[in-house]
């Protein structure tokens, strides 16, 4: 699955028209609120695109994941609401397989800080975020068959996240939602040096390794107001 930027704008923009109707029926309580949310990642990476040739056996994108978070909404005029939300997602781990049959792991975690927006139509609640994600990446041999492996790397950046939410209002505090989040960019090209060092003159398909980047996570998850 591959969300674009453009996609997520769009989204943005449906909300903005979406605050201009009429709210009925169950609203959702604003102050402080927790939740949490499990789902499917897709991690897009460089290697995929740069490694081609018969040194890359296979690549497996998608992996659980799952979010713990908390924050607080602003009622600013109905049914607009605003706010401040921290979270952590773990996004569980890309795998890769060379011609050695070794298989790697990219481990991707994050702790995000992100700025909300929510309309409520009846019992509709339609949401973005966006904001920025420390993102942390560890690279990891998990299965070794032979040869050399490739050094660990443990690299972590801040990079741009976005997001967008439909969920449901079941009572005044609790609702269920489904969560789309994008993070974009990498987050480290060290991998490949860590790959140079430790093969100083590797084949032509391995000469080009970065991080996972773009990691789109698919969720569903539960919210309760304090």
């Amino acid at each position: 699955m591959h969300i674009s930027a453009g996609r997520l704008v769009a989204g943005g923009v449906l909300c903005l028209f979406l605050a201009a109707a009429p709210a009925a029926g169950q609203t959702a309580s604003s102050g402080f609120y927790v939740g949490a949310r499990a789902g499917t990642a897709e991690m897009e990476t460089p290697t995929v695109r740069d490694r081609e040739g018969p040194g890359l056996l296979g690549f497996d994108r998608r992996d659980r994941t799952w979010s713990v978070f908390g924050g607080h909404e602003w009622l600013v005029r109905a049914p607009l609401r605003v706010g401040v939300e921290i979270g952590y997602s773990d996004n569980g781990a890309a795998t890769i397989t060379y011609a050695s049959t070794n298989t790697y792991a990219f481990a991707s975690t994050q702790l995000d800080v992100l700025t909300t927006a929510a309309v409520t139509y009846r019992r509709l609640v339609i949401g973005v975020q966006a904001g920025v994600g420390r993102t942390r990446e560890q690279y990891r041999i998990s299965t070794y068959v032979t040869g050399t492996p490739d050094i660990d790397s443990d690299q972590t950046r801040d990079l741009p996240v976005g997001g967008i939410s439909v969920g449901y209002q079941v009572t005044r505090r609790l609702a269920a939602f489904v969560n789309v989040r994008r993070t974009f960019g990498d987050v480290a090209d060290t991998v490949t040096k860590a790959l140079v060092s430790s093969n100083p003159t590797p084949p032509p398909y391995r000469d080009v390794l970065n991080s996972v980047s773009r990691v789109t996570a698919v969720s569903f998850g539960l919210r309760i107001g304090l």
